[in-house]
């Protein structure tokens, strides 16, 4: 089974790498070690694996036929009652 870098498995699904590693990271994946990126369990038990290169250090590789979770679209009701902006914050204190 060929595995393959978390950026180049977002190349293939057309998404941009750092929405992949948030994706992993909220499905508890992968988790921030420092400057660089750890596998949980989960990630291991989804067949990610470390592997190292003399040009790009130690990463982290999966299989190419990970399920990735479709994002889908964002329901606009949830987000505005999730995120607080200045102006709804405003707003919700008659500000």
């Amino acid at each position: 089974m060929k595995k393959i870098s978390t950026s180049a498995l977002a190349k293939i699904h057309g998404t941009a790498a750092k929405e992949l590693f948030n994706q992993f990271t909220e499905q508890g994946f992968i988790v921030r070690d420092g400057e660089s990126w750890a596998l949980t369990k989960a990630g291991e038990s989804n067949g990610g694996e470390y592997q190292e290169s003399a040009k790009f250090g130690k990463y982290i590789v999966w299989p190419e036929s990970i399920q990735i979770e479709s994002q889908g679209e964002v329901d606009s009701t949830q987000t505005s009652q999730s995120l607080m902006t200045a102006k709804n914050l405003a707003s919700h204190f008659d500000i």
